[in-house]
């Protein structure tokens, strides 16, 4: 018996073939895919300028009114100020009319008196001649 009639090959099992890769793509299609990308990239950094252009607009409307509150702000607190001292001045008023309508009223006892005295002075010395 000899091996060689048996009809088997003592070779390795064949492996199967390689996939087979995709055709490559004509360079129209190439050239049309690469001119949508560039056009799509153009427009996308259209929109980036636009939205980065609103930003900076939004930023410098945001700067203005950051200083705008500070002015508010600051006028606010010399309002504040000028309204402290207007009290105090208001106060200061109210007491000093307080001590002059007493000052008043004391005046005008006294101006009473000295009448009365002046009166019983009066009378007193007619009573003498």
């Amino acid at each position: 018996l000899s091996s060689s009639s048996s009809g088997l090959s003592a070779s390795p099992p064949s492996s199967p073939p390689p996939p087979s890769s995709p055709p490559p793509p004509d360079a129209d299609a190439v050239a049309d895919a690469v001119a949508e990308l560039e056009k799509q990239l153009l427009l996308e950094r259209a929109n980036n300028q636009k939205m980065m252009l609103q930003m900076l607009e939004m930023q410098n409307d945001v700067n203005r009114s950051s200083a705008k509150i500070v002015e508010l702000k600051q006028e606010a607190a010399g309002l504040r100020s000028q309204l402290v001292a207007r009290d105090r001045m208001h106060a200061d008023d109210a007491r000093m009319r307080l001590q002059l309508g007493k000052r008043l009223q004391q005046l005008v006892f006294d101006n009473a008196a000295l009448r009365r005295t002046c009166d019983d002075l009066e009378r007193n010395s007619q009573k003498t001649y």
